[in-house]
């Protein structure tokens, strides 16, 4: 006689912060089966990002300055670049270990089996992402898509809901471009967006769909998920989220 497993369907609610989004997209990206054997035995190179910090943290299993590996920010008094002297060069993993090389240096080394890891500023509905340039000669992305796509490297962009966008990013980043701007609150900007590349987004935490959010006073705003599974994987969740509630 055959036994059969009836599988009841439960759901929970999550509510995550800002900074507890960034930290779950760490833990996921970390997780990637092209990232673990890159960690192992290729090269991981990780741009500056707020996210990306807490993926460097993920990976080298230790804390870093985040303050420092940011290249740019979006603030109430507009678009900002950080000084070039008050931040750090990305990070360079080699064989799990962190190595002090300049990005030139390796960018022409890396193969299939490594993986580049740049952030975004933007994400719209159809799961594009977005990233500001505000360098005139495109800044990293300018400097390394091409030899990265040429080459087959794993292109990763984690990225959170809080930088959702209605609309068309691919719509919208044929309208931008520092010279096309008349005025700017911050620095002009030009944008790109990336359909071809692999987005990571913290409503990708376990099959989780994105349920609402909301601000109050000077928070930046909270999202609620909500994620549906078997009984099992349910209540395993929020043991798995206890690393950074609250």
């Amino acid at each position: 006689m055959t036994e059969f497993r009836a599988i009841c369907m439960s759901h929970i609610q999550v509510t995550l912060t800002p900074a507890e989004s960034k930290r779950l997209i760490a833990k996921a990206v970390a997780a990637l089966p092209e990232v673990k054997r890159a960690l192992r035995q290729g090269t991981i190179v990780i741009g500056l990002g707020t996210t990306n910090a807490r993926v460097a943290e993920e990976l080298l299993g230790k804390k870093i300055e985040r303050e420092k590996f940011v290249a740019g920010a979006v603030l109430p008094k507009g678009t900002c670049v950080v000084p070039r002297e008050r931040r750090r060069g990305d990070i360079i993993i080699r064989g799990g270990k962190l190595i002090e090389s300049k990005l030139n240096d390796v960018l022409l080394k890396l193969t299939a089996g490594d993986v580049f890891i740049k952030g975004a500023n933007a994400l719209d509905a159809s799961g594009a992402a977005g990233v500001l340039l505000a360098s005139r000669q495109g800044g990293t992305v300018g400097s390394v898509l091409g030899t990265l796509m040429a080459r087959g490297v794993n292109f990763i962009i984690p990225v959170g809901l809080e930088k959702f966008i209605p609309g068309s990013i691919q719509r919208v980043s044929k309208t931008t471009g520092i010279f096309r701007a008349s005025y700017a609150t911050g620095c002009a900007r030009s944008g790109e967006s990336y359909h071809r590349t692999r987005s990571f987004r913290d409503s990708d935490w376990c099959g989780s769909y994105y349920h609402g959010q909301g601000r109050h006073l000077r928070r930046r705003g909270e999202r609620h998920h909500v994620r549906s599974g078997n009984s099992e994987t349910t209540q395993q969740s929020p043991k798995a989220g206890k690393w950074d509630k609250g």
